[in-house]
């Protein structure tokens, strides 16, 4: 199957338009309750000994304890994780140039004997 990356900007785009995938990618685990429809109740704490074991639990708030969340906070996800991994990808890049002009002034100014002993040891 080819994805016309104009039409489609995501994956999420293009098999939203196909049919038989419509139906399987609108159902994801709700975010906050990881798809059980059941989060631990925040009035009542943690046992410090038992943990969660003993705590009560109630229906999500956000899947309404249907287990299925919307699919907008997993896009987002993407997107936030997809720009951090650009913004640090340019950010080595740019040390990484930033080195290598470094090295050429140092073979610039100094002798190869000099340059020689400095990056061996």
């Amino acid at each position: 199957m080819y994805c016309d990356h104009s039409k489609y900007p995501t994956v999420y785009h293009w098999l939203a338009s196909n049919d038989y995938y419509n139906e399987i990618i609108n159902e994801f685990d709700c975010v906050e309750c990881e798809g059980s429809g059941r989060i631990w109740d925040p009035n009542d704490p943690r046992d410090i000994y038992e943990g969660n074991k003993l705590r009560n639990r109630i229906e999500c708030p956000t899947c309404k304890g249907k287990g299925v969340g919307p699919v907008e906070p997993y896009l987002k996800f993407y997107s936030e994780s997809k720009e951090r991994y650009v913004r640090d990808q340019a950010l080595a890049i740019e040390k990484q140039r930033k080195q290598e002009s470094l090295i050429k002034k140092l073979k610039d100014f100094l002798t190869e004997d000099e340059f020689a002993r400095i990056t061996v040891s």
